[in-house]
């Protein structure tokens, strides 16, 4: 099983329920990845901890996308029934459309994920 950049199957199973095999979470956390670097890049004010917490999330998102087993909406034990979530998000709504990506733009310090800058604010003053 391999490792991509510290986050592994094991890591998003632990923040997802899902019946995708691991080959399959593997092609998540791929994308996740990509995308984390395209945002976030090696932004130094994200710390290491952080950075694995966030793609963990992104992953789980992209695993959410292609498993509707992860999102139960009813589930019944007498005659054993079960109802799953459709997706309803629009395609604006990007991360917002699951509970993942909210907690993985949640964890951005930089707003990147949300279309904000990874640059911090500046503050300038115009004397004349």
């Amino acid at each position: 099983m391999s490792n991509i950049g510290s986050v592994s199957p094991e890591l998003v199973r632990g923040v997802i329920t899902t019946k995708l095999s691991d080959t399959q979470i593997e092609s998540a956390i791929s994308t996740a990845m990509v995308l984390y670097d395209s945002k976030l890049g090696s932004n130094a004010s994200v710390s290491k901890a952080l950075q694995i917490e966030i793609k963990r999330y992104l992953a789980a998102h992209f695993v959410s996308i292609h498993d509707p087993s992860s999102k139960p909406l009813k589930e019944k034990l007498g005659d054993a029934s079960i109802e799953y979530q459709v997706n309803t998000s629009k395609l604006g709504d990007g991360f917002l459309s699951s509970v993942w990506g909210q907690t993985a733009a949640a964890l951005d310090p930089t707003g990147a994920l949300l279309g904000g800058t990874t640059v911090p604010p500046r503050w300038f003053a115009l004397c004349s």
